[in-house]
């Protein structure tokens, strides 16, 4: 009995492999990639600190997200200053 039962289940393995395989090779993705620029920048997670950036009613939050907006925007230092002078500005 068990012996029948063995090679029933062997001859399910590769039936179920080929289902597992043939979803894997699908053209379609199954998780959306990041949108990342030539530079390295991921355009969504810079969408959405900038977003953020701007929901932010207190300054000093907005203060911590300019390190990381310098960073996702290659600023240099000058624009640096001027991001802050914005926001302490408002």
């Amino acid at each position: 009995m068990q012996t029948v039962r063995a090679k029933a289940i062997d001859n399910e393995k590769p039936a179920f492999r080929t289902s597992v395989d043939s979803t894997r090779s699908s053209s379609r993705p199954m998780s959306p990639k990041p949108s990342i620029t030539s530079s390295g920048v991921d355009m969504v997670y810079l969408k959405n600190v900038l977003l953020q950036f701007m929901e932010l009613k207190d300054k000093n939050q907005q203060k911590q997200l300019i390190p990381a907006l310098k960073m996702l925007l290659d600023l240099d230092s000058k624009e640096e200053r001027k991001w802050m002078q914005v926001v302490q500005a408002r």
